[in-house]
């Protein structure tokens, strides 16, 4: 018998009083729940981790954010839920491939313009699809300090606008690599993905791009904002700045926005995982959630051979998801189904629900 099943089994021993306490004393257990939040209980309990099921027995794993659980479980825990989920993803992209024009030889061909999206690390042997506003920034710092690209180990340390600068992580859309390697790096590099879901991402990029006043928002208001009020306003005298554009006024632009239909692509900050990402092209060996982002992040630095004293900075709360119902009670029935239509494959790819999330206390 190997020593990590000798282990697993000593845990188990472990674990074994706990599971009858539960059987024999708890009232009401949530059973694991796969929709809005991933992996976790029924969205209602608002966390994203708290039971497992394990021979049928549901088990207390809190302890899972705080590092508590024996590394073993924690491991075997975190490859059950990637496999689901890599599961569930191959399903629906199969009736989805259908749906969309892009296949892994279009993807190879084409790959200048698709692949825009994907950073490669050769020394970890790893893609990323950078999705905005799904701790993009986060993992970035993360790749910087694992290739070796800083001599920092603590990533908040690392000035948000450094990992953007263009040529410090390298693009999969590099006009160097041959379509040859591009097929060598699909078939042997580890590939992942975060998500979140698709309505929290989109109030978001609204709140921090069109709402607030911030430098960033500032331009994005300008680049877009303008636009927006001229076209969707009826008055003639509209803000320069772009000020005051409604959430309205923003999803109709995005619904109209007359490239979407020919895939064209979209500002990062809203284009639909699907148009970036390609999951229906790209076997991710690896999806994250926001909704569990400790968890995720956790399994995938140890997947890719992480030091074992690097850890994803701690999870700010977001109260975002808290936003959503009120925005989309400002849009028409039609605007509403427009939108839902235009993230259609987001939210069937990654088993999203298309009502308002929960939420997320991570």
């Amino acid at each position: 018998m190997d020593r990590d099943r000798l282990v697993r089994l000593v845990v188990l021993g472990m674990l074994l009083p706990t599971l009858l306490y539960y059987v024999a004393t708890a009232s009401h257990k949530p059973e694991l729940h796969f929709g809005a939040y991933g992996y976790g209980p029924n969205p209602s309990v608002g966390i994203a981790i708290q039971k497992y099921t394990v021979c049928s027995f549901n088990v207390d794993f809190s302890a899972f954010r705080s590092g508590k659980l024996p590394k073993l479980v924690r491991a075997d825990l975190s490859r059950s839920l990637q496999a689901k989920r890599t599961q569930v993803v191959s399903s629906d992209t199969e009736n989805a491939k259908k749906l969309t024009p892009k296949s892994s030889s279009k993807l190879i061909k084409n790959n200048k313009g698709c692949l825009r999206d994907l950073d490669r690390e050769e020394q970890l042997r790893a893609i990323f699809c950078k999705v905005v506003d799904v701790a993009c920034t986060n993992w970035k710092r993360l790749l910087m300090i694992m290739s070796g690209r800083t001599n920092r180990t603590d990533p908040l340390t690392i000035p948000s606008h450094v990992p953007h600068i263009e040529g410090v992580l390298k693009r999969l859309s590099d006009k160097h690599i041959t379509s040859t390697g591009l097929r060598r790096i699909f078939k042997t590099y580890t590939k992942f993905i975060f998500v979140r879901h698709p309505l929290e991402r989109l109030t978001s990029a609204y709140r921090n791009k069109l709402v607030k006043n911030t430098s960033s928002a500032n331009e994005f208001k300008k680049r877009y904002g303008v636009s927006m009020l001229k076209k969707y306003r009826k008055s003639k005298h509209v803000s320069e700045k772009g000020n005051g554009v409604k959430f309205s006024e923003f999803v109709n632009y995005l619904v109209d926005y007359k490239g979407y239909n020919n895939r064209a692509p979209l500002n990062e900050h809203w284009a639909p995982y699907v148009d970036m990402c390609h999951p229906c092209a790209i076997n991710y060996d690896i999806i994250g959630k926001y909704e569990t982002l400790e968890e995720d992040a956790e399994y995938l630095l140890r997947k890719v051979g992480a030091n074992e004293d690097l850890h994803f900075p701690p999870v700010n709360p977001s109260n975002t998801a808290t936003f959503v119902p009120f925005y989309m009670s400002t849009l028409s029935k039609n605007l509403t189904h427009r939108l839902l239509d235009m993230y259609s494959l987001d939210f069937k790819i990654f088993d999203y629900e298309e009502d308002s999330p929960q939420q997320n206390g991570s």
